[in-house]
């Protein structure tokens, strides 16, 4: 099986960018930690400028979260379902104010320790891990898992083939997926 770190499509056109957000005393990076949280707060609201309509499956942000339109979520719903949490967002056009609809936070829940760490390269910054030169994957310790966080590597999402194959046929937008080394 191939393995993929998620990534949001930098590359794409400024289209579909969330670029703003209120989020007051929220800890925003507690949806990028695989602890369950309960709620999102009804005051954090995303912003989009009309035109950067439509926006993406995937929408990029600034928080770093994995928000993700509805119709995506059906479609890969077989694949991840127990391995997430979806939150309801407000998501509100600058100008406007109309809210659109159709938008969840995809909080990943499922952590495995899979990591080669004699054959990985990790990029540290004040002693925390934030990216890889080089990531191998011990590919025996995944098992059928399609979407999850590799112990060790907090706050990035990896996905299988499957999961890269569903987004795909359902052309789903606003995502890179860069292929991870497996032993």
């Amino acid at each position: 099986m191939r393995y993929y770190e998620v990534r949001h499509d930098f590359d794409l056109p400024k289209r579909g960018n969330l670029d703003y957000y209120e989020i007051r005393d929220f800890d925003y990076s507690l949806l990028n930690d695989p602890v369950e949280l309960n709620e999102i707060p009804s005051y954090v609201r995303l912003f989009v400028k009309e035109q950067d309509l439509p926006l993406n499956d995937f929408p990029n942000n600034h928080l770093s979260w994995y928000v993700i339109s509805n119709r995506m979520i059906a479609a890969l719903r077989p694949l991840i379902k127990m391995n997430i949490k979806l939150f309801d967002v407000s998501i509100q056009m600058t100008e406007s104010a109309a809210y659109i609809e159709g938008y969840s936070v995809m909080q990943i829940l499922k952590e495995i320790d899979c990591i080669n760490w004699p054959k990985s390269s990790p990029s540290k910054d004040s002693g925390n891990i934030h990216s890889f030169q080089t990531l191998t994957l011990n590919e025996s310790n995944i098992g059928e898992h399609d979407l999850f966080m590799a112990i060790g590597f907090v706050g990035t999402a990896i996905c299988s083939q499957r999961f890269v194959d569903c987004v795909n046929a359902h052309a789903g937008t606003g995502l890179y997926f860069h292929e991870i080394q497996t032993a």
